[in-house]
């Protein structure tokens, strides 16, 4: 029997849409948000919603990342993806720093290096899982790979 699966939408006090999860438990996720998610704080109101099975929360996770273009969201975002997410100028300054090279790099991520070189481009940006691995493979804050953020 499969158990539902929470979609789940975080909204700052202006009502602006922060992210969009997936979760068993959106109670659970949020706990993990808060140490792990710098905008966390922002956080002024959750929504949750149960879909009947995990395949059917994905589909609808993507379909409303696509469509309501939540600010911190870097899985299927549009091409233009918010100011504060990873860009290529803030990776290769870090890659630089580090004195590794992509394939060093990607090695240590097990990922092809050419990844390495379209996340240094800016072509393409890491995803989530890989921002963690990366700024230790750099030994930089992961703050240091995305640029910082104007104040609204």
């Amino acid at each position: 029997m499969t158990r539902p699966v929470n979609l789940y939408r975080h909204f700052d006090s202006k009502g602006r849409l922060l992210y969009i999860g997936v979760s068993m438990s959106a109670l659970t996720r949020l706990q993990a948000h808060r140490s792990h998610s710098r905008w966390f704080d922002n956080i002024a109101r959750v929504e949750i919603e149960s879909l009947p099975n995990r395949k059917a929360a994905l589909l609808a996770e993507k379909r409303a990342i696509v469509e309501e273009s939540p600010k911190f969201n870097v899985m299927h975002s549009a091409p233009s993806l918010p100011k504060d997410t990873p860009n290529g100028e803030a990776i290769s300054e870090s890659i630089k720093l580090s004195g590794l090279s992509d394939k060093h790099i990607a090695e240590t991520l097990g990922i092809p290096a050419p990844t390495v070189w379209r996340w240094r481009k800016g072509l393409t940006k890491p995803n989530i899982v890989n921002i963690m691995p990366l700024s230790r493979a750099l030994d930089c804050d992961p703050l240091d790979l995305i640029p910082g953020e104007e104040d609204d």
